[in-house]
């Protein structure tokens, strides 16, 4: 029933004539993008239904920004807006699918403005109403694991950057974590006794020692770093679904690949293995098994039980472009993104079908 009626509030919309969520709506010209880099990629948690964050380029120029909203596995497109000034980034759908939380930027404004922040998108009806009054640049909204929270990256009073807890019951929200950002759309993960994990990173501007991915419990345990990260490489890293392991991806120019994991209540480095590739952000199956990394053609596969690294080939086509990934629990796939292209790839057989391309 819930799956329903979110298809019918998203056919509503479509018919509407894709209006947007900050309530204008497309027109003709705003559909000619071209050039179009798909940037973000959100899974509702029964894999039932896809939201693309993408821009449109014409050199160092964005054209348009645009928000599109796919049903799997077909790959149906529900919801297909642009726009040349309003941007609107997924980063996080609610427990029960029923709506999305996103970052909605005015970039045709000259000053910061009150339609810029976090916003919570309801997939039945297409409204769009602001997640986080009164704090500033709130950006990077995750949901509590039980739907009755937020956790989302600000601007505190002294103007420094910090993570944010929001009880929905309260609706006051309190600092978590300050000089800390909130750079992965799934930061938060159930702990013990009815609390939660949340994970960030700082990025030791001021300070080397603490940059790195941290972890704290959100009712006052103490702060852990877990990965250290200097700006010799490039780290991309995923938590585990049950939050007790987290999965890093390491790469140099020229210098292949390295996986990790470190056990997240202890901080220790688990295991570390290497790949001649380009890795770009780890994703996990949904049983917390293994870790899988897209290469430039090739998917790598770490069994989290016995640490081995496995390279299979896949039908991707070759690229050095980033591949964004997530996990769709209804297609058994996981979703690629590269340039305008979405892909389902099948990471037993490394067969690849492509769901979509924002290009046509």
């Amino acid at each position: 029933m819930r799956c329903v009626a979110l298809a019918v509030g998203l056919c509503i919309l479509v018919a509407a004539g894709c209006r947007s969520p900050g309530g204008r709506t497309s027109t003709s010209s705003e559909r000619q993008g071209t050039g179009w880099t798909v940037h973000q990629l959100c899974v509702s948690p029964d894999g039932s239904t896809a939201a693309v964050g993408a821009t449109s380029h014409r050199g160092d120029r964005v054209l348009a920004f645009r928000l599109t909203v796919l049903r799997l596995p077909g790959g149906e497109r529900v919801y297909d807006h642009q726009d040349p000034l309003l941007q609107v980034a997924p980063t996080n759908w609610s427990p029960d699918g029923s709506q999305l939380l996103v970052d909605q930027f005015d970039w045709g404004a000259s000053a910061p403005t009150a339609a810029n922040g976090l916003y919570a998108w309801d997939a039945r009806t297409g409204a769009m109403r602001p997640a986080a009054s009164g704090i500033a640049r709130a950006i990077h909204g995750n949901w509590l694991p039980q739907g009755d929270g937020l956790v989302f990256q600000g601007l505190c009073d002294e103007g420094r950057p910090a993570v944010y807890a929001l009880p929905l019951a309260t609706m006051s929200a309190r600092v978590v974590a300050l000089d800390a950002m909130v750079v992965d759309g799934e930061c938060v993960r159930p702990a013990d006794n009815g609390q939660y994990k949340i994970f960030f990173r700082r990025s030791g501007r001021d300070d080397p020692e603490v940059a790195g991915v941290w972890v704290t419990v959100a009712r006052g345990a103490q702060e852990r770093r877990l990965l250290p990260i200097d700006g010799s490489r490039q780290v991309r890293w995923s938590v585990s679904p049950d939050g007790s392991m987290l999965a890093a991806a390491c790469s140099k120019v020229g210098k292949g690949a390295q996986v990790l994991l470190h056990d997240c209540s202890s901080g220790a480095e688990v295991t570390r293995t290497a790949a001649d590739d380009r890795l770009w952000r780890p994703v996990w199956s949904p049983d917390g098994r293994s870790v899988l990394c897209v290469g430039r053609s090739s998917l790598w596969v770490l069994d989290v039980n016995s640490r081995g690294l496995a390279e299979r080939s896949t039908d991707l086509p070759p690229s050095d472009s980033e591949a964004v990934c997530a996990w769709s629990r209804a297609a058994a796939r996981v979703l690629v993104a590269r340039g305008a292209a979405v892909w389902l790839l099948d990471p037993s057989s490394g067969h690849a079908s492509k769901l979509c391309d924002l290009a046509q």
